[in-house]
């Protein structure tokens, strides 16, 4: 799944990550009561159609164990920042690009109590990304 790779590549090109660990596929939580994660997983799609294929990703933006309110939207400004980015860029590479589906569709906490926000992306890739 080379688009999920793609999406990782962009948001590092477009400076959105600064402060966050970035993981492909699954969130895997550390001991770090500090960390942050963007977690970029393929969440379905459509097949592979003549050259191109339209695939589906979600975009998991955590924040820090037990943030306080007004911290904790940092985590919805950045996955604002980052719909906005992708916005502002017609194209995102030779290979792919990416839209998203809605506004962030979710804004909650995490059983010990992270905040996360979710974005949903519609990629269209060539066939082999």
């Amino acid at each position: 799944m080379k688009y999920i790779d793609d999406i990782r590549d962009w948001l590092i090109a477009n400076n959105l990550v600064a402060g966050y660990k970035v993981q492909p596929y699954e969130w895997k939580d550390s001991t770090i009561t500090t960390d942050r994660f963007i977690v970029i997983q393929p969440d379905g799609g459509q097949p592979v159609n003549g050259e191109f294929r339209s695939p589906f990703a979600r975009l998991l933006i955590i924040g820090q164990k037990a943030e306080a309110h007004q911290v904790a939207n940092g985590v919805v400004d950045r996955a604002n920042g980052i719909i906005k980015a992708m916005q502002d860029s017609y194209s995102q590479g030779h290979n792919f690009l990416m839209v998203p589906v809605s506004d962030i569709s979710i804004t909650a906490r995490t059983e010990d109590g992270r905040p996360y926000c979710q974005i949903n992306l519609r990629i269209l890739a060539n066939k082999e990304g």
